[in-house]
């Protein structure tokens, strides 16, 4: 029985095979264009009245800070984890060197 609650739990929403919560910056960066479409087309509506042409206007801002938002965070993301990667590096490299300087050389 758990066998089964486990695996309902695990589904998620897949997107072209990949599971969308396992996409670093999807979550956030839909979070923040659906915040900013719905603002967008509200403010839009409540200055023009026109519906129609708000709906074009919420969903121009939804696109465009959800593809603004997901540039800035990759971007953020890849810097950071080259950062790491660089950092990791430089902390297994000494012991590296060290372990080899030890050998000793037949001259």
């Amino acid at each position: 029985m758990s066998a089964e609650t486990d695996d309902s739990e695990k589904k998620g929403l897949y997107l072209f095979g990949r599971d969308v919560s396992q996409i670093p910056c999807f979550r956030s960066s839909f979070l923040s264009g659906i915040g900013t479409g719905f603002a967008g087309g509200l403010a839009y509506f409540m200055f023009t009245s026109k519906p129609g042409k708000a709906t074009h206007v919420g969903f121009a801002c939804f696109f465009c800070s959800t593809f603004v938002y997901w540039g800035i965070c990759r971007y953020n993301y890849a810097v950071t984890k080259f950062t790491t990667a660089r950092i990791q590096e430089a902390t297994v490299m000494p012991r590296r060197k060290i372990i080899v300087e030890e050998k000793p050389v037949d001259a």
